[in-house]
C-alpha cells in the first residue's frame, strides 16, 4: 500500500516503527515494471509480527515513548479456523519534543503514531495478512504569551489500512492479491484570523494482483494487473475569498510485465514494461507505456559488477509545495485538466565492489529528463479555477558515492550525493511579449549531501556511535524591498495608496530571482553510547543520545517583519542540542 508522506517532521522519526519492520529497500532509480506511478524512487518497506509465542518491544527516553507487543492466537481458535499459525502485532509512539524543548525554546511539536500487522498461515500454505497505520504530527503556536510572531495551528498524517493473499501456484510459482485504502491529510488554522483556513487532502482506494508465471533460477517472468481509484480535495481561503480550491478524482488501469533472466554467474538481465491508463472525472483519458531495461555484470568472481538501467516512468498525481516555506506539507493534486500526467525518462549506471575484511564501495550516476511537472501560477486569475497550475518541464542530474565497512571494532558508513536539479515554467509575471520560460533551482535541490556514521566497540561491551551530516544550502527567493503601490478608489474618484481610513496601505514585496539565494549549510553532529545487558527474561539497553553536539542553529527559514523601520528578517532554527537517556526493553 502506497503512504504519501512517509517522513515526521525533523528527520528525527520515520513514519514507520522499526519495531514493525522485517525488511527495508531503497531503489533510488531503475526500478522494475512491478512498481509504477511514480518517477522518483521506491522504498519497499515489509512489515512482520516476529517470533513465536508472546513478545514485547519498549523504549522510553526524553524524546518518546514506543511500545510494541505481539502475540500468537491461542491454539484452539488457530484450529477453529483452519489456520496452521496466526500471528499479530500492534506498535504505538508518541514523541515529547513539545515538552522537552520548553524550558529552552517554544517548539509546541509532538507525534503520535499507531501500527498494527498481522499475518495467517493456511494448513494449505497460503498466507493472509492486514496491515494499518494511523499517524499525526502537530504543531501548535497558538498560545496568546507566546514570542513567535505567527500564531497558527497546523497538523498533518497518514493512514492506511489493506489485506493481502498469497498462495502457491506449484513449484515457485505464486499469486499475490492484495487491496487497500490510503489517505493523506493536512490543515492549518490562524487563531487570530478567523477567515483564513487551508486543508488539503488525498485518498486512494486499490486492488491487485501479482502472479509468477515462470519461476526457476534462470527464468522469472512476473505480471500484474492494478486498478486504484484516487481522489483529492484541497481548499485555501482567507477574508471570504477562496484563492485555491479544487476537489477532483480519476481512476487508474495499469498491466506490466518483466522478465529477469539470469544465464550464469556473469549476467543478470532484468527487462519489462507496463501500461498506465488513466481517466480522470476532468480532462482526457490518456494512455502511456513504460519500458524498462537493467543490465548487471558480475566480474572478479562476484566481488565487482557495473550496471546500466534506463526507462520511463509516468506519474498520475503531483505534489506541490509552497517553496517559501521549506518545512511546508506537498499538496496533492491528480493529472487533469489543471495538471498534465508526469512523463520521465532516465539513465542511470554504477560500480559496486565488495573487498576483504568487510569493505565496500559503491558508485552511481544518473540523468532524469521530466515532462509535465507542475508549480504555482502566482498570475492566476481569481475567476478561472483552472489555471491555479503551471505545467513545464525539468531535469536532474547527479551521482552517489559509498564506502562502507561492516566489520571490525569500528565500522561505518560515508556517502557522498551530489546533485543538479531545475524545473523550467513560463514567466507569466513578466511583461514580456511572448511569454518567457524561467528556470531555476527547485526547493529540493541540495548541491552537496554528505554522511558519516562511525560505530566503535568500547570498552565494557559498550557501543558507541558519531554521526556527521553536512548539507549544502537549500534555495529560496530573497526579498528585496516593500513598495506601496497606488490603487484607484471609486468612492473616493482618486489614486490613492492606502485602503478605506487610509490606516491600511497597500503594500506589496519586490522578490529577487526565484530561488537565486541559498540557505547556510546544514551541519549536525550526533553522538550515541548504549550498552546491552542480557536477562534470563529478555534484554536491556540503556542509551544516551546527544543530538545537534555542537548546538548548530541550522536555518529552517526565514520570516520578516515589514512593520519595523528598517524590515527586520529572523530565522527560525531547526532542533537545538537534545541530549537524551533512554532503554530499550525487549523480552
Amino acid at each position: 500500500m502506497p503512504i504519501y508522506n512517509p517522513f515526521h517532521m525533523g528527520g528525527l522519526f520515520s513514519v514507520f516503527n522499526s519495531d514493525m519492520v522485517a525488511h527495508a529497500e531503497l531503489m533510488s532509480g531503475g526500478f522494475p515494471a512491478e512498481f509504477g506511478t511514480r518517477v522518483s524512487s521506491v522504498l519497499n518497506v515489509e512489515s512482520d509480527p516476529t517470533g513465536n509465542g508472546y513478545k514485547a518491544d519498549a523504549g522510553i527516553s526524553l524524546l518518546a515513548t514506543r511500545l510494541a507487543l505481539g502475540a500468537d492466537l491461542s491454539k484452539s481458535l488457530q484450529e477453529k479456523l483452519g489456520l496452521r499459525s496466526a500471528r499479530a502485532k500492534v506498535s504505538v509512539r508518541r514523541s515529547y519534543f513539545d515538552a522537552l524543548l520548553k524550558p529552552f525554546v517554544s517548539f509546541p511539536y509532538h507525534l503520535t503514531d499507531v501500527q498494527a500487522y498481522g499475518e495467517a498461515w493456511t494448513n494449505g500454505g497460503s498466507r493472509l495478512a492486514f496491515t494499518g497505520y494511523t499517524g499525526a504530527d502537530v504543531v501548535k503556536f497558538t498560545d496568546p504569551k507566546s514570542s513567535f510572531p505567527l500564531h497558527f495551528g497546523w497538523d498533518w498524517g497518514n493512514d492506511m489500512a489493506g489485506l493481502r493473499f498469497t498462495t502457491s501456484l506449484g513449484g515457485k510459482r505464486t499469486l499475490d492479491l492484495r487491496g487497500g485504502y490510503t489517505r493523506f491529510k493536512t490543515a492549518i488554522v490562524f487563531p487570530d484570523f478567523d477567515d483564513t483556513r487551508f486543508n488539503s487532502r488525498i485518498d486512494q482506494a486499490m486492488l491487485r494482483a501479482d502472479a509468477d508465471v515462470i519461476a526457476t533460477d534462470v527464468f522469472n517472468v512476473r505480471t500484474g494487473l492494478e486498478a486504484s481509484h484516487l481522489a483529492y480535495n484541497n481548499l485555501a481561503e482567507t477574508g471570504g475569498t477562496t484563492f485555491r480550491k479544487g476537489r477532483q478524482d480519476g481512476t487508474l488501469g495499469a498491466v506490466y510485465a518483466q522478465l529477469r533472466w539470469h544465464p550464469n554467474a556473469t549476467w543478470l538481465i532484468e527487462t519489462g514494461g507496463r501500461v498506465d491508463e488513466w481517466k480522470p472525472s476532468e480532462g482526457p483519458s490518456s494512455a502511456h507505456p513504460a519500458p524498462r531495461l537493467a543490465i548487471k555484470r558480475f566480474m572478479n568472481n562476484g566481488s565487482a559488477a557495473i550496471k546500466l538501467s534506463a526507462g520511463r516512468y509516468t506519474q498520475f498525481v503531483h505534489s506541490v509545495r509552497d517553496e517559501e516555506f521549506p518545512i511546508g506539507i506537498d499538496v496533492w493534486v491528480t493529472s487533469g485538466d489543471r495538471a498534465p500526467v508526469i512523463v520521465s525518462d532516465q539513465i542511470e549506471t554504477g560500480y559496486e565492489r565488495f573487498f576483504g575484511n568487510g569493505w565496500s564501495t559503491a558508485f552511481e550516476a544518473y540523468y532524469r529528463k521530466f515532462d509535465g511537472v507542475t508549480t504555482n501560477n502566482f498570475a492566476d486569475d481569481p475567476n478561472n479555477p483552472l489555471d491555479d497550475l503551471l505545467a513545464g518541464h525539468g531535469r536532474s542530474y547527479g551521482a552517489d558515492m559509498q564506502l562502507k565497512r561492516d566489520r571490525g571494532k569500528l565500522n561505518g558508513w560515508l556517502s557522498v550525493s551530489w546533485l543538479k536539479a531545475t524545473r523550467t515554467f513560463p514567466d507569466f509575471v513578466s511583461a514580456e511579449t511572448p511569454i518567457p520560460d524561467v528556470t531555476y533551482p527547485p526547493i529540493f535541490d541540495r548541491r552537496l549531501d554528505v554522511e558519516l556514521v562511525l560505530r566503535y566497540q568500547l570498552p565494557h561491551a559498550i557501543e558507541s556511535g558519531v554521526r556527521v551530516s553536512y548539507g549544502s544550502g537549500l534555495p529560496f527567493t530573497k526579498p528585496l524591498a516593500t513598495y506601496s503601490y497606488m490603487e484607484y478608489q471609486l468612492i473616493r474618484n482618486r489614486l490613492s495608496t492606502s485602503f478605506g481610513d487610509d490606516s491600511l496601505p497597500n503594500s506589496a514585496v519586490l522578490l529577487g530571482q526565484r530561488n537565486g539565494e541559498r540557505y547556510p549549510s546544514y551541519q549536525r553532529v550526533d553522538l550515541s553510547f548504549r550498552k546491552t545487558f542480557q536477562k534470563n527474561w529478555g534484554r536491556m539497553i540503556p542509551y544516551l543520545d546527544i543530538i545537534n553536539v555542537f548546538n548548530r542553529k541550522n536555518v529552517l527559514f526565514y520570516f520578516y517583519e515589514y512593520d519595523t523601520k528598517p524590515a527586520t528578517r529572523s530565522g527560525a532554527s531547526m532542533f537545538p542540542i537534545l541530549p537524551t537517556i533512554g532503554m530499550d526493553i525487549s523480552f
